[in-house]
């Protein structure tokens, strides 16, 4: 399996919803962090997208966001979508909280601002003219806005070096024109088609949601090829090959050397190579890669601790605990304590 096919078997993209926003005039929505991936397709009108970087939370990013345009936020870090007619600003200081209204695959509309819900139309409707790019122009000034808002879920620990390498959201502009990559119309007419409750509806959406994610991921990787980071050795023609094995195979006493030879490059050039690229030793990113998987695994399986650090290449429990607790300030055993406690309150 490819480097990216096994990052993105790790990730665990799953639980699609998707519900559609119907404003008009003065409208805002917020959405706090959260461990998923968001989406925004805009099928009529303009309005604006403001990002809160945690790490920046006085330099918000501003996009602004036209008919046609995609938004994809892919650690889902908080944000607020708006519209504005006289401004750039956002109207409220707390607006709709989006959140806790996605709910599966939801066919009505959220109605914002002044809309009146008996012009709404139907989504198969949109999201087919959008695929066979149907759909009239909108002026920019235009007081309605139509939104395809879409939320997947991850596992935001396993994500944690893609999502560092990857923008706080990549903006397609004018995704929906005639030159429409032909994965983006396959992906909304089957969307369309399945906006309609139907056996197997549910696991066919999120199969859809993850290959336009994927997709998307696929484009900006390839725009930005160039870029020292993980995005880089991903596409890189023997880099690729040793994250591939990482990956696959965890659990491998791999070295220097023997990771060299995946690449078909001397011990010294590879590991320079790594460092430079990826911005870290690749025993060192072996190791993060290790740790997370077994914070995964305490938390999602009954396995023993040591079973789990077998699993991650540790054949010493003390050491796989003294390993994790530097990575996480504490035990394997009061993670998983803490994880679970923290699951029976909610």
């Amino acid at each position: 399996m490819d480097a990216l096919s096994k990052i993105l078997t790790d990730i665990q993209l799953k639980h699609s919803e998707y519900l559609y926003l119907f404003g008009e005039g003065i409208w805002q929505t917020d959405s706090d962090q959260q461990a998923a991936v968001m989406s925004y397709i805009v099928l009529q009108g303009h309005c604006h997208l403001e990002l809160s970087h945690p790490l920046k939370p006085n330099e918000p990013q501003l996009h602004s966001l036209h008919q046609g345009d995609i938004a994809v936020i892919p650690s889902g870090i908080k944000h607020r979508c708006y519209a504005h007619p006289s401004s750039t600003t956002a109207p409220f200081t707390q607006g709709f909280a989006l959140n806790t209204h996605f709910d599966g695959h939801q066919q009505q509309p959220i109605v914002l601002g002044g809309s009146d819900t008996s012009s709404t139309v139907s989504l198969t409707s949109l999201l087919y003219k959008t695929a066979q790019n149907e759909l009239q122009t909108q002026d920019d000034q235009s007081q309605r806005q139509i939104l395809l808002a879409v939320r997947c879920h991850m596992d935001s620990e396993m994500a944690a070096p893609l999502l560092s390498a990857l923008p706080s959201v990549i903006h397609l502009r004018s995704a929906m024109s005639n030159d429409a990559p032909e994965w983006l119309k396959i992906g909304l007419a089957f969307l369309a088609l399945e906006s309609q409750p139907r056996p197997g509806r549910d696991c066919l959406i999120d199969h859809l949601v993850n290959m336009m994610f994927i997709e998307c991921l696929r484009d900006y990787i390839e725009q930005h090829k160039e870029q020292l980071s993980l995005l880089g050795a991903l596409v890189h023609p023997q880099l690729s090959r040793a994250l591939s094995a990482i990956h696959s195979h965890p659990e491998y006493a791999w070295s220097v050397a023997q990771l060299a030879d995946q690449c078909c490059m001397s011990r010294s050039k590879f590991a320079e190579m790594f460092s430079q690229v990826v911005g870290e030793p690749p025993l060192s990113y072996l190791l993060q890669h290790r740790l997370r998987l077994a914070a995964r695994l305490l938390r999602d399986s009954g396995l023993h601790i040591h079973q789990i650090a077998q699993q991650v290449g540790y054949n010493n429990e003390t050491a796989f605990s003294q390993a994790f607790k530097k990575r996480y300030t504490m035990s394997p055993s009061a993670y998983r304590q803490e994880f679970l406690s923290k699951l029976s309150s909610q």
